[in-house]
């Protein structure tokens, strides 16, 4: 019901059964807010067709999402806004991205129509101690444990008092993926912007949709749902309405595939099409090869019976192995870690979030 009310209100397409005579008005709310995406429902031209024979009580929660929604991404934008104008003063330009990189570049048609998390900035490397500092001196401070920073893509979390948090990141992942897009290359092609009198730095088109696909299928896998959630299409969906063939699909091609990585492009831009309608960009070919048709099945039958998980072999091993053991390497050689790694394996926690 979801896929087919934004791919009939938004983002173009094709005729779409839904049931029109009787909402399942529960259900609808249920899933958006597992998705990520009730905000935005109620900018849905299709909803607010509905919503006149809609429960009273359904009407207020669609009204509320979006306008509270709105008020804390004000929030969020502000506090953005007061830490840019710190660096600014040391002369550092922070460069957005995603969820604030899309409010700074009106990829969504208003404030309150996407969910944001926290604040992410790109910062040089070198810069980031810097950074830090002056952050300390005027009233920030970690929200979060440091345990294991050599090896994160992104300094701890900074906030202050009652205020939304936000990561210095100095890339975007970790090891050989790094390739797929470098911190050098979206220093270089990022584009100045000014917000209330904070000077940013915004990725190019191409580079905010290369790191949504990098986010969704390498950095942050939904492991535990196969899938990414559906606010990370809808997010591709709105980059593609935005800026159109500002965004480089050829380019990306070339750079999956140099790094032995068309697959994960593939996959992403078909699911993308399957869920969202999400026309497949020109360059880029409409129909999978036989292989990856196997896996994309594989995916949907491991979505839709979570229990296969447990006795896949494929995702058993990238879960419980994969994403960890990238890892090892540099911790066997900063051998500070080690004590800390050790009480970590003797926590229940530790084992009971394996194949999450």
């Amino acid at each position: 019901m979801l896929s087919a009310l934004f791919q009939r209100s938004g983002i173009d397409v094709r005729d779409v059964p839904f049931s029109e005579q009787d909402p399942n008005w529960k259900h609808l709310i249920t899933q958006a807010a597992m998705e990520g995406v009730l905000p935005a429902l109620n900018t849905l031209p299709l909803v607010r067709q509905f919503m006149a024979g809609a429960p009273a009580e359904i009407q207020q929660i669609l009204v509320a999402s979006e306008s509270m929604n709105a008020e804390r991404n004000e929030a969020i934008l502000a506090e953005a806004v007061h830490a840019a104008t710190l660096l600014n003063d040391i002369g550092i330009q922070p460069v957005a991205l995603k969820g604030l990189a899309y409010l700074l570049t009106s990829v969504y048609p208003n404030l309150g129509a996407r969910y944001l998390l926290d604040i992410d900035l790109l910062l040089p490397a070198d810069h980031i101690p810097k950074a830090v500092t002056h952050l300390f001196q005027n009233g920030y401070f970690e929200s979060e444990s440091a345990t294991f920073l050599p090896f994160r893509h992104h300094h701890p979390a900074i906030r202050r008092p009652g205020s939304p948090a936000f990561e210095f990141h100095h890339q975007l992942v970790l090891g050989r993926h790094t390739r797929l897009l470098p911190p050098a290359l979206i220093f270089a092609r990022a584009r100045p912007l000014n917000y209330n009198g904070a000077n940013f730095l915004v990725p190019s088109p191409t580079d905010l949709a290369n790191h949504l696909i990098l986010h969704s299928q390498i950095a942050h896998p939904y492991s535990d749902r196969i899938f990414p959630p559906l606010r990370a299409l809808l997010d591709l969906a709105y980059l593609q309405a935005r800026f159109g063939d500002q965004i480089d699909w050829r380019d990306l091609a070339r750079t999956y595939k140099e790094n032995g990585q068309s697959a994960t492009l593939l996959l992403h831009l078909h699911h993308a099409h399957q869920a969202l309608d999400l026309p497949v960009p020109p360059t880029i070919p409409t129909s999978l090869p036989f292989f990856l048709k196997l896996r994309y099945k594989r995916r949907q039958l491991l979505n839709r019976e979570p229990r296969l998980r447990l006795i896949d072999p494929v995702y058993v091993l990238m879960t419980l192995f994969g994403r960890r053991l990238r890892l090892l390497p540099l911790l066997l050689r900063d051998s500070s870690s080690w004590l800390h790694l050790i009480r970590l394996l003797g926590h229940r926690h530790f084992y009971r979030n394996l194949l999450r």
